[in-house]
């Protein structure tokens, strides 16, 4: 299982750790490790920049420039980085940083359409089968998270225990955002 989140591309690759991340794709994609998006895959809008912009007044051209750029990111990403990994994913959660395109589909849902994988919305629980030998299966279950709020350090804790209820049931917990 190969988490991947928070990347945040803006078209800068000095801005993030470019090598780190390719190495980290090269060696879950060489394990055949499926992956789980975490959120925050380019860098375009936080959630004010996105309410300050739906609140503007802008006129077609600019929202199509809006949608291009977003689109454009999502493509210099999977092309830069994430092309190995195209069929690999269980499916990818969404973060903060996305651009709601004109068409009401978000950048996040269009990147799982390039990654050929489904958009798991927030948050999701996600069931694992394994089988080990012919007629025996093992049950995993994963709690997946982008994660929100300040760079607490209990943040994170306070989330999960907003979902403890699910405790019993659940093998792993996934937060991205500040972990």
């Amino acid at each position: 299982l190969a988490p991947l989140g928070d990347i945040q591309w803006n078209g800068e690759p000095r801005e993030i750790a470019l090598e780190h991340l390719k190495e980290h794709v090269t060696r879950a994609v060489d394990l055949k490790a499926k992956f789980i998006g975490m959120g925050d895959y380019i860098d375009f809008l936080s959630p004010s920049g996105r309410r300050k912009v739906a609140q503007a007044d802008h006129y077609d051209n600019a929202l199509k420039a809006f949608d291009h750029t977003a689109l454009r990111l999502n493509e210099e990403l999977v092309s830069e980085v994430l092309q190995p990994t195209i069929g690999q994913w269980l499916g990818m959660l969404e973060g903060h940083h996305f651009a709601t395109l004109k068409a009401g589909m978000t950048s996040d849902m269009e990147l799982c359409k390039q990654l050929e994988t489904r958009f798991l919305g927030t948050s999701c629980i996600i069931k694992l089968n394994f089988y080990p030998r012919a007629g025996q299966i093992t049950s995993f279950q994963l709690w997946a998270h982008h994660g929100k709020g300040s760079g607490k350090a209990a943040r994170p804790i306070q989330i999960l225990e907003g979902v403890s209820g699910r405790w019993d049931d659940i093998d792993l917990f996934l937060i991205g955002h500040m972990t």
